[in-house]
């Protein structure tokens, strides 16, 4: 491949599944140790790891960057920024199968449907 020019779209699809065989065998808790003889940037990044973690949240945008509906900080709640249900058709599911077929609104519709004992009305 290094002796020829490859087009820009399929680098980045040998990219993207490059990635994916990579981090395949990542389980969800990606959490470090301290190690055995850390330096002062990975002990800062470790102590701070926490307060981070409690402000951090997804942008949705098309909501294909998400990995899954359940079990990542996205909603625009400061108490509970994770969607907690119990709906099993919610496991594996990316918040782009809640957008309207347009990807541009939520569809309110599937929302009540999969949400509706989490959804108090």
């Amino acid at each position: 491949m290094s002796i020829f020019l490859l087009p820009l779209e399929t680098i980045r699809e040998l990219e993207s599944l490059l990635s994916k065989f990579w981090w395949q065998f990542s389980t969800s808790s990606t959490n470090s140790t301290i190690g055995f003889n850390p330096n002062f940037v990975w002990r800062s990044v470790l102590e701070a790891q926490q307060l981070v973690s409690k402000g951090v949240r997804w942008t949705i945008e098309d909501g294909k960057n998400i990995i899954a509906v359940l079990g990542e900080p996205w909603l625009p709640n400061k108490l509970n920024p994770m969607v907690i249900s119990s709906n099993p058709s919610l496991i594996g599911a990316k918040a782009s199968n809640l957008l309207n077929m347009n990807g541009t609104d939520w569809d309110t519709e599937v929302l009540a449907d999969l949400l509706s004992n989490v959804i108090k009305t």
